[in-house]
């Protein structure tokens, strides 16, 4: 007869649990290890592509200025019409609100990760004895004009 590897018998002094299983608290904290590492590598993704996306974000908004820039001495120097100017300002208006947007989402992933890593309020200077007593002792922290490398 020939029997199973959950019924084989395990070797001396190993403590495995039931059919050489490891016990289900074992498993339960590796699922949540698993699952906070998972977590950090994804806010980690995120931040460097929200990054990446407002760096592209300010570049594109400097050149659609440069470009304006050029626009606007043609048409002083009486080499293009108004059109284009508007145009180019339009181009600008477009870029500014993209680059905006960007930084928004950059903040959003560096405090996805700062909850990942369990470190968001002390990047924002919250004091858990504050939180607690309900009480404000000093401001939070707020959002830098762009963000940090």
């Amino acid at each position: 007869m020939r029997r199973s590897p959950l019924h084989a018998p395990t070797g001396a002094g190993h403590d495995s649990g039931a059919h050489g299983l490891p016990p289900p608290k074992d498993v339960k904290e590796d699922g949540q290890q698993n699952q906070a590492a998972l977590e950090i590598d994804t806010a980690m993704i995120a931040l460097r592509r929200a990054r990446a996306a407002y760096d592209a974000a300010v570049r594109t908004r400097q050149s659609q200025q440069e470009s304006l820039d050029v626009e606007r001495a043609r048409y002083e120097a009486g080499v293009d019409t108004a059109f284009f100017v508007i145009q180019y300002q339009a181009y600008l208006s477009q870029a500014l609100s993209t680059e905006v947007v960007a930084k928004g989402d950059y903040f959003k992933a560096a405090a996805g990760l700062g909850r990942a890593v369990g470190t968001l309020l002390d990047m924002n200077r919250v004091s858990t004895e504050d939180a607690y007593r309900g009480r404000v002792s000093s401001p939070p922290a707020t959002p830098g004009t762009a963000p940090h490398n």
